[in-house]
């Protein structure tokens, strides 16, 4: 816990410590792409500063060979700009699966290009359907006078 850290003297050793619960704690939460750094800085004056690097959706888009019926702002309860939560994008895969014959898969990847901004990451959606039909054949021998 942070309080821990309150009034102490710290090492590496236990800054190490106390970023990585911090950082555990964040995950937890479903913010899997967020950061927690220190960056260099002169401790002797007692304060430790560390940073938050929130992790953000740059972009949401289809991999090469997805299936062309495929819409993800219907399916997504995520935007670009949001914070990436794990747990949305559980809820998107669900939304593509719930068709029978779908397959789906998400890729968190980080961003890349020039106007890529530390943080953020790109999900890439694989979205593949079989035949949008299906058919079932029942017998029923209810009305049989052997039975």
């Amino acid at each position: 816990a942070p309080d821990a850290a309150l009034g102490r003297c710290l090492g590496t050793q236990a800054i190490n410590v106390l970023m990585g619960r911090m950082q555990n704690a964040i995950i937890a939460r479903g913010y899997v792409t967020t950061r927690v750094l220190a960056e260099p800085q002169d401790l002797s004056r007692g304060t430790l500063a560390l940073t938050l690097i929130p992790g953000r959706i740059r972009q949401i888009g289809f991999a090469p060979g997805t299936h062309p019926r495929a819409t993800w702002w219907n399916a997504v309860p995520a935007r670009p700009g949001d914070l990436l939560n794990v747990r949305d994008t559980e809820q998107a895969l669900e939304n593509f699966k719930r068709v029978p014959t779908a397959e789906a898969d998400i890729q968190i990847m980080p961003a890349e290009g020039g106007n890529a901004k530390p943080g953020e990451s790109d999900l890439q959606i694989q979205w593949k359907q079989g035949l949008p039909f299906r058919l079932a054949l029942g017998l029923d021998d209810g009305g049989s006078r052997s039975t």
